[in-house]
């Protein structure tokens, strides 16, 4: 197994002025630290799992207001990159993602492994084994060294193990096992970047486009879609495209409240999805939910009524795969034609949906707010040859 991408250029440390916001979600817990010269100066938490609102950005606002400051005055923004949970971690690096590009400050990523150690107070110097549960059984494991004066370095190859095997492996790296439920229970904490100085002061920024948190397998409802069919998702481009089931829906509100200021609610995805009276369709790539389209058909019509790619999905084709899969299931469903709305100033969602066929037909006045702007009403004549099996993924 890798560890999350941190680049190996020389780079400003945490103790180079300015504040540090440090956020991880590798857990169903989210926390926060805020950082001033090295030292933790404020934190928070939330939770992560169960909610129907996305919950790591006010506690991100909660932090920054006990230390006095805003996101103005962030200097630099590091993410727990994993592994561990697939819509914990998304939401997280979303977060990440938009503050750092709306402050225009570096984003780090470092190993949510490293800071299950690095995050436990009062740590003694010692072996570690950082273990998080990976499910089916098994767990991640990774060995740390704390060294006098607090630093924490990785001290060995990440592992995806049996969790049975969690204790051979703290033996054999003479280690005791820190994790939650292990001998030194823990969980990854975003203070512990203090701990990672070192790490940090030679890494580089992620690449805000390319970036995104590393999983560490692929994602649960692919397991159980390729499981149930006996082969392999099938792809649109380099994108799996496949029918949406219950278990996504966290992961596409997290996408959801990642692309519009105005997101739907979580359960209205899960309504969609349950109800039958709507197609769901999301895309993934190694694992990773890259985007959802929703297509709504009434006898030879269809509406594509919500289409999100997830910021590190974005100019790579997940967008056109999730179009092309809707435009072939509407035709499937007896559509002849199909609609959609689009924010004037899209430009390049625009450029997208003429690209496939979609031309302008329409305004709607001060359609949305948030800001205040017209929509412009598109459609595409579904051709004949359309009106076959939709993606194959049903």
């Amino acid at each position: 197994m890798g560890r999350p991408e941190v680049g190996a250029a020389p780079h400003a440390g945490l103790a180079r002025g300015g504040l540090t916001l440090s956020l991880d979600a590798a857990t169903y817990e989210g926390t926060v630290a805020v950082l001033r010269d090295g030292a933790v100066v404020a934190e928070a938490s939330a939770a992560m799992r169960g909610e129907t609102e996305e919950r790591l950005t006010p506690a991100v606002v909660r932090a920054l207001a006990q230390a006095g400051a805003t996101a103005r005055d962030v200097a630099r923004v590091v993410c727990g990159g994993g592994p561990g949970s697939f819509t914990s971690l998304r939401i997280a690096g979303s977060v990440a993602k938009g503050i750092a590009l709306g402050s225009d400050v570096p984003l780090y990523a470092v190993s949510s492994l490293a800071l299950v150690v690095a995050g436990v107070r009062d740590i003694a110097p010692g072996d570690y084994l950082a273990v998080l549960d990976a499910m089916r059984g098994e767990s991640y494991a990774a060995p740390f060294r704390v060294h006098p004066g607090g630093r924490v370095a990785q001290s060995g190859e990440a592992l995806l193990l049996p969790a049975s095997a969690v204790a051979e492996a703290a033996a054999r790296y003479g280690a005791r096992p820190v994790g939650p439920g292990e001998e030194l229970r823990a969980a990854p904490h975003a203070r512990g970047v203090w701990r990672l100085r070192d790490e940090l002061a030679a890494a580089a920024p992620v690449d805000l486009d390319a970036w995104e948190p590393w999983y560490g397998r692929m994602a649960e409802a692919q397991v159980r879609w390729e499981a149930a069919h006996g082969r392999a998702l099938p792809v649109n481009g380099s994108f799996a495209v496949r029918s949406a089931v219950a278990s996504d829906v966290d992961e596409m509100h997290a996408i959801e409240v990642a692309s519009f200021p105005r997101p739907w609610r979580r359960n209205a995805f899960r309504e969609l999805i349950l109800g039958g009276n709507a197609r769901v369709l999301v895309a993934e790539r190694a694992g990773s939910m890259a985007g959802f389209v929703i297509v709504l058909a009434a006898a030879d019509e269809a509406e594509i009524a919500n289409l999100a790619v997830a910021p590190a999905g974005r100019r790579q084709g997940a967008g056109g795969a999730l179009v092309a899969a809707a435009l072939a299931e509407a035709a499937r469903l007896g559509a002849r034609r199909a609609f959609l709305e689009v924010r004037e100033s899209n430009a390049a969602a625009q450029a997208l949906y003429r690209r496939v066929g979609f031309d302008e037909v329409g305004r709607r006045h001060r359609y949305y707010d948030m800001p205040d702007e017209d929509a412009i009403v598109m459609r595409c004549n579904l051709p004949a040859a359309l009106r076959g099996p939709a993606c194959d993924a049903t």
